[in-house]
């Protein structure tokens, strides 16, 4: 299992990198489609989605590269601990009133940086 998460490590960071790019470019509710702040009509709607396809898949190439150059240097826990700290800070950003510094959080970025600095 961990040979097969070394070796795809770079693609699984890529996925997650980009996952938190997603929501850069529009947010939807039930009853609308949002961009920079604003309600958008079903046809700037499209518009942005398309763009955004562009863009997300242009940028992944970079995004792919990036994250195979630092997996080569580093190792599995190493990794692991980066992966923790930046997916804490993804979930404490993706909720409006969570905090990136209540006790839990700081717990698991302690954690993080063990694996990433000790190990």
């Amino acid at each position: 299992m961990f040979n097969l998460i070394q070796e795809n490590l770079d693609l699984m960071l890529t996925g997650s990198t980009m996952a938190l790019f997603g929501g850069i470019f529009y947010t939807t509710t039930a009853y609308s489609f949002n961009s920079g702040g604003k309600f958008c009509s079903k046809e700037r709607a499209l518009l942005i989605y398309l763009i955004s396809i562009l863009l997300s898949g242009y940028l992944t190439l970079f995004v792919q590269e990036f994250w195979q150059s630092i997996t080569a240097q580093f190792s599995l826990l190493n990794m692991l601990g980066a992966v923790i700290i930046v997916g804490m800070s993804a979930v404490n950003h993706s909720i409006k009133n969570w905090k990136f510094t209540d006790k839990k959080s700081l717990v698991i970025y302690a954690l993080g940086v063990i694996l990433l600095f000790f190990f």
